[in-house]
């Protein structure tokens, strides 16, 4: 009798290993792809390839020439930038942004730095410049003077920096750079339009001596 019991409970011992093995084959998914899904994910992994491929041509096709710097001659305008130990001077591109600037001057700006290449400046609530539909951004260098318009700064830029979409090129330093680099964070700055100097003409010796000069 112990002998039929003892061989019932090793059969039932036997038949629950064998069921819990089972299970734990289960919990561990060995199975692999169909054709038909591994095709599918190459396709979809050759389709991503191609539209990075795709993008990357399209940025390489933008736009990332500098504007030309401003004139110098006796029709440009320059912008003078007061602080407490100097001035910097700019020479103004003539386009609809600088001109709506030109506008509004005078006008007294915080500058900060940010992101050690630019020295930044929000612009009144109440002031949104125009800006030209044609200028969708460019890739600015040290020097230049700018409007990013999707946040409504203008930019003083003390180093060369990448391409910018909405980034909107208004002029250049002529002197002064030295002032720009070192300018402080929080520095409240004066900027206001330079009055045009008088054009010189060289006096006709034989006219002063008639005149009596």
């Amino acid at each position: 009798m112990k002998k039929k019991i003892i061989a019932a409970v090793m059969l039932v011992t036997s038949i629950s290993l064998s069921a819990c093995g089972t299970a734990t084959g289960q919990r561990t998914d060995t199975r692999t792809p169909a054709a038909g899904m591994a095709e599918s994910h190459t396709e979809t992994a050759a389709q991503s390839q191609e539209n990075a491929m795709a993008a990357d041509g399209a940025a390489d096709k933008r736009e990332t020439v500098r504007p030309a710097a401003a004139e110098t001659s006796g029709q440009t305008k320059r912008l003078k930038i007061t602080m407490e130990n100097g001035e910097i001077i700019i020479a103004l591109e003539d386009n609809p942004t600088s001109r709506d600037l030109i506008a509004h001057l005078p006008m007294d700006l915080v500058f900060q730095d940010y992101n050690h290449t630019e020295k930044i400046a929000y612009l009144p609530d109440s002031l949104m410049l125009v800006t030209d539909e044609a200028s969708e951004g460019y890739e600015p260098a040290a020097g230049d003077f700018a409007l990013y318009a999707p946040w409504g700064n203008l930019s003083l830029f003390y180093q060369d920096f990448r391409y910018s979409d909405g980034l909107i090129f208004l002029g250049h330093v002529q002197s002064g750079m030295e002032l720009l680099t070192g300018m402080e964070d929080s520095s409240v700055v004066s900027l206001e339009l330079m009055e045009s100097e008088p054009e010189t003409t060289e006096s006709d010796p034989v006219m002063s001596q008639l005149s009596g000069k």
